[in-house]
Order: C-alpha cells, then structure tokens, then sequence
C-alpha cells in the first residue's frame, strides 16, 4: 500500500567482513556522495575512491584470453591497475597450442602499460579469490570458455570459474565473444 501501490526504487547496501555491495532495485534510492556531484571527471572519481582502479584478469593462454586482454588494454584508462593471474586451460590441454600470454605481456610492455603478474603457474578458484580478496581487486575479469558453459558438475576442469563467481569478493565480469550468426542477411 506504500506509494499508492506503485513500486518506488529501493537501494540495499550489504555491508561484509570482507565487501561491501550496493544494489539499485527498480532505479533504486540512493542519495549521491558529494564526491560524485562534484566530480568534474573521471581522475575526480577515482581520486574520491569512487570507481574501478584495479583489475585482475584470469588468463589462460587461450585466444580468447588474448582477445579479452586486447580489450581491457584499449579499454581500461592508465591509471587503471590491471593485473593477471594464469589458469589452466582445456583447450591447450593435449595439443601443441601456442599460450597468447607470452606475446600479450611483450605487447603491453611495448605500449608501456605496467603488468604484474600474480603467478606465472596455474591457480585454483580458491587461490584467485584469495589473491582478489588480499589485492583489494574492484573487478575480475574472466574470459568465457568456448566450450559449454556453466561447468557440468563435480570434477568438472572448470570448477574453477563457478569457485570463483561464487565467492568473489569483488564484482566478477564474464567476457563473451559475439555468436557467429546463424541467418544470412542478405
């Protein structure tokens, strides 16, 4: 009945030991800080301890991580941290792939961009979360596996990833690759 029954934006703010997580529902409420009226531009934002400063991309050597890499590289403002940690990959596994993070971590060398490498061996859902959580990540980026997605079960090579979805101390983002369209337009 509140509202004359019509459903008004709500904000939760869910304070943890570990972090903290606001969520706008229906638009939500929430009141912004005075950092953000003032802010004059994204440096501002940040400066005030509004915003994403540092990321950590899970990378496994596969294209598709080299792809996701390539993007947060042209995406991501310098004074943004990004960092990497290695996981295994399937899709390596048994062939003579070539692992792309070799030549991605010349290549941002190359255009001066700072690259910390948390671990040049692979690591386990729990470990990557351990090292967000200790690094204080805003954001970890994932690349989406090609093969089928969401992992199928106990014992399933990636478990990893739903470990890390799951317990992430920090927002978690899945990049996709487009589909290969399935109609011609013609």
């Amino acid at each position: 009945h509140l509202h004359g029954g019509m459903p008004q934006g709500l904000t939760v703010h869910v304070v943890g030991r570990d972090r903290d997580l606001t969520f706008d529902l229906d638009g939500g409420n929430r009141i912004p800080k005075a950092a953000e009226r003032l802010a004059r531009s994204i440096a501002d934002l940040r400066a005030a301890g509004i915003g994403v400063r540092r990321i950590l991309l899970v990378h496994d050597g596969t294209r598709s991580s080299s792809d996701v890499f390539e993007w947060l590289l042209t995406m991501l403002s310098s004074s943004a941290e990004l960092d990497v940690v290695r996981v295994r990959s399937l899709e390596l596994e048994g062939t003579n792939g070539h692992d792309t993070f070799v030549k991605d971590r010349q290549w941002a060398e190359q255009l001066g961009r700072t690259l910390k490498v948390l671990s040049e061996e692979p690591q386990s859902g729990a470990e990557i979360v351990r090292m967000s959580r200790e690094g204080n990540y805003d954001a970890i980026v994932l690349p989406a596996p090609s093969t089928k997605w969401p992992p199928t079960g106990e014992g399933d090579e990636r478990d990893w990833m739903s470990y890390v979805v799951s317990h992430a101390p920090c927002s978690v983002f899945i990049a996709v690759h487009p589909t290969i369209p399935r109609e011609v337009v013609g």
